[in-house]
C-alpha cells in the first residue's frame, strides 16, 4: 500500500487543452496545476493545437508536451515553459529590433509583489519583459546575463513565492539561477542554449532554403554544425562577461564538416559580393590547408577565422 501511494505522488494529472495562443496555454497550465507559469514568448503570439495529455509520470508529461505542443518543460514540471527554438531575434541579435517590435504595447500594471508574493497575468497578445520583473522589490536584486536583455515573457501567476516564481522564470528562459551574496543572477545555461539555438538556426535554414536566399542559408547550415560540434565548456566561456568582444571558438581541421561549410559560406558570399576586395583578400591571405576556427558569440552571428600558411595573418568572416 505504501509503495503504491509513494508512486502516485510522482504522477502528473491529465491536461486537456483546447488550443490557442501563448497566453491561453499559460493560463490553462496554471489553472490545471496551480503553479506559477512563465513562458518564453513566441514572436507571433503562439499557435497551439488542441491536445489531451493523459495522467503519467513527470518524464512522460515532459515528453508529451514536447511532442504535442513543441515546447519544453523541466523533467519535474515547475511551471516554466520554453520554446523548443529560441526566438530568432534573441539568438541572432542583428534581429533584436524586429524582435522587440513584434510585441504589442503592454498595460501599465501586469505584475506586482505584495507581502512577498508575486501576481502576474498576461492575456490576448500581451507580454512583459525581463526588465519589468527586475523592477520588482524582491528580497534580492535580480540581475540577468546580457543575452536575456529585452526578452519577452507570458505569465499566469497567483501569489507565488519568490522561490517558486524565479524557478519557473529560469526554466522558461533556459537559464541557470545563481544565488550570490547580494543579488541573484539569471545566467545562460550553455546546455539549454546549445539545444535551443540549434533549433533556431535550423528554422532559419528551412526559411531561407524555401526562398532560395543562399547567403543566410549558408550561415544557418554552418551555425547548426558549429553549435553541434562545439563543447559546452567553450560555449560557457564565450558567454562570460570578461570575454565580451573576444573570439572564442573551436579549431576544426581540413575535411571536417564545419570546415567544408565554412568555405561554402565564403564561396556563396563572394560570388554574390559586388566588392572585389573581399575576394582578393581571401585569395591573398587564406590557405585552404590550414584549420579554421568556428566562433561562438552572444550576438549569435556566424563567424569563422581563417589563416594563412604561416598562421601569422588571419581573416574573420
Amino acid at each position: 500500500m505504501t509503495s503504491l501511494f509513494v508512486a502516485s505522488l510522482f504522477l502528473v494529472p491529465p491536461f486537456d487543452f483546447a488550443g490557442g495562443n501563448d497566453n491561453d496555454l499559460v493560463a490553462a497550465l496554471a489553472n490545471q496545476y496551480r503553479k506559477p507559469v512563465v513562458m518564453l514568448a513566441s514572436q507571433d503570439g503562439g499557435h497551439f493545437k488542441k491536445c489531451k495529455i493523459p495522467e503519467g509520470r513527470d518524464i512522460d508529461f515532459m515528453r508529451l508536451v514536447r511532442a504535442y505542443l513543441k515546447v519544453e518543460v523541466a523533467p519535474k514540471f515547475n511551471g516554466g515553459v520554453s520554446l523548443a527554438a529560441l526566438p530568432w531575434g534573441l539568438v541572432h541579435k542583428a534581429n533584436a529590433k524586429e524582435y522587440a517590435q513584434s510585441f504589442k504595447d503592454r498595460p501599465a500594471k501586469q505584475i506586482e509583489i505584495s507581502d512577498g508574493k508575486i501576481t502576474a497575468h498576461t492575456t490576448k497578445l500581451e507580454s512583459i519583459t525581463i526588465e519589468d520583473i527586475q523592477g520588482l522589490s524582491l528580497s534580492k536584486p535580480l540581475k540577468a546575463h546580457r543575452f536575456f536583455e529585452g526578452v519577452h515573457l507570458r505569465l499566469s501567476v497567483v501569489k507565488a513565492s519568490e522561490g517558486e516564481f524565479l524557478e519557473s522564470l529560469a526554466t522558461a528562459l533556459g537559464a541557470r539561477l545563481v544565488e550570490r551574496q547580494y543579488d541573484r543572477l539569471l545566467d545562460v545555461d550553455e546546455k539549454q542554449y546549445r539545444l535551443r539555438a540549434i533549433e533556431a538556426w535550423k528554422q532559419q535554414a528551412d526559411r531561407t532554403y524555401k526562398t532560395q536566399d543562399w547567403v543566410p542559408y549558408s550561415d544557418a547550415a554552418y551555425m547548426v554544425e558549429v553549435l553541434t560540434q562545439t563543447d559546452n565548456k567553450t560555449i560557457k566561456k564565450a558567454f562570460l562577461q570578461e570575454n565580451k568582444g573576444k573570439a572564442v571558438g573551436t579549431k576544426f581541421p581540413r575535411g571536417s564538416k564545419v570546415y567544408n561549410l565554412a568555405y561554402e559560406r565564403v564561396r556563396i558570399f563572394v560570388n554574390q559580393a559586388a566588392d572585389d576586395s573581399i575576394r582578393n583578400l581571401f585569395r591573398r591571405v587564406v590557405d585552404v590547408d590550414q584549420p579554421i576556427w568556428g566562433i561562438i558569440s552572444v550576438e549569435g552571428d556566424a563567424k569563422t577565422i581563417f589563416y594563412n600558411r604561416e598562421q601569422n595573418e588571419r581573416v574573420t568572416f
